[in-house]
């Protein structure tokens, strides 16, 4: 367990940021040629016609039980078949090092198609900023198969609080806030909005909730998906969403979500852009259209499977499909707008 004190940025830098992250990019940056996000256009005729002509492992960066292990575990089936049924899709968890173990397994993969990774791209961004992975390494080289979901991030508080509104966190500062790492998403939230923060951390989620029920930490952060379950509970109640989606009867979790105040309705409405989770399915650089394409294929008809709509959201797994492409193009405008807040980063990191 450690702390550190989060550092206010300069004035402006926030809205530099949002703006950065809306500008449209190159997939040069992302990869040589075209196709699924960083993929290469050629590959070997042999191994394209034939593919996948051996297993898929399916990597998750974090233990089993987490909501990217669900989501991994729910693609894999449909994977499986739209791929031709004749070469398993296996889900194996890789956790270490904050998720990059996994990543750097694919990194290092031959380019076949035959090792995945389910991920949070942002994440792997600020890692590769602070010099946290191996020489050489880039991110944006990755081949990006699509996204299966936008997570909104939810501020929460214990459910006996005081704490009602982000104002009420700025009053009671300065706070402690319970996380299994220090991220963009609280360092950026609290200064937008001149929150005064010492960040505690802990193994997992539910570690980081049980130190906000019993007031050792004051607030914490999470995607909706992964605190729902704590909110349907009672154990903690939210008090601030950073989402693209408004809260409607339509979204999950809408019942625990109703009156919370959002990032636009307290001036800040580029946060809900810049912050949500991106959760996506990479595979190794210079991965051959000719395998990308089939992959990313196979994912954009799962997402669209009534079969695995009505599971998803019998897990509260909310499915918001995106493109190889579109996703590539996210990575790029994430590591490039982090970049600005480098030195931010490294003193809450500290």
């Amino acid at each position: 367990m450690s702390s550190t004190k989060a550092r206010h940025l300069r004035p402006g830098r926030l809205a530099a940021l949002a703006a950065a992250a809306l500008l449209p990019v190159s997939l040069a940056a992302c990869g040589d040629d075209s196709g699924a996000g960083g993929a290469q256009a050629e590959g070997d005729p042999a191994a394209c016609e034939n593919y996948p002509s051996e297993d898929v492992t399916l990597l998750v960066p974090y233990s089993a039980g987490g909501g990217f292990d669900a989501w991994a575990r729910l693609l894999a089936p449909f994977l499986e078949e739209e791929l031709g049924g004749e070469a398993a899709v296996r889900v194996e968890n890789q956790p270490g090092g904050g998720g990059m173990r996994a990543i750097n397994t694919v990194y290092s993969a031959e380019p076949d198609g035959t090792t995945l990774v389910f991920t949070e791209p942002g994440y792997v961004a600020v890692n590769q900023i602070l010099g946290n992975v191996e020489e050489g390494f880039d991110v944006t080289n990755l081949a990006y198969l699509g996204q299966t979901t936008a997570d909104p991030q939810v501020f929460v508080v214990a459910a006996d609080s005081d704490i009602e509104t982000i104002e009420d966190l700025v009053a009671a500062g300065p706070v402690k806030h319970a996380g299994q790492d220090i991220s963009p998403i609280e360092t950026i939230t609290y200064d937008a909005y001149g929150v005064e923060a010492e960040y505690i951390l802990h193994e997992g989620t539910s570690d980081v909730v049980l130190a906000v029920r019993r007031g050792d930490s004051d607030v914490a952060v999470a995607s909706l998906s992964s605190i729902l379950p704590f909110m349907e509970a009672g154990e903690v109640k939210p008090i601030l969403y950073l989402g693209t989606e408004e809260i409607t009867p339509e979204l999950v979790g809408y019942e625990q979500l109703q009156g919370v105040q959002t990032a636009a309705e307290t001036g800040h409405p580029e946060l809900a852009d810049v912050l949500e989770q991106h959760r996506v399915l990479v595979t190794a650089p210079g991965t051959p259209d000719c395998i990308a394409e089939p992959l990313e294929e196979a994912l954009m008809n799962t997402l669209e499977n009534e079969e695995f709509l009505q599971l998803a959201e019998e897990s509260d797994l909310r499915v918001v499909p995106a493109s190889g492409e579109e996703a590539a193009e996210f990575v790029s405008n994430t590591v490039e707008t982090f970049a600005e807040y480098e030195d931010v980063l490294e003193e809450a990191a500290g």
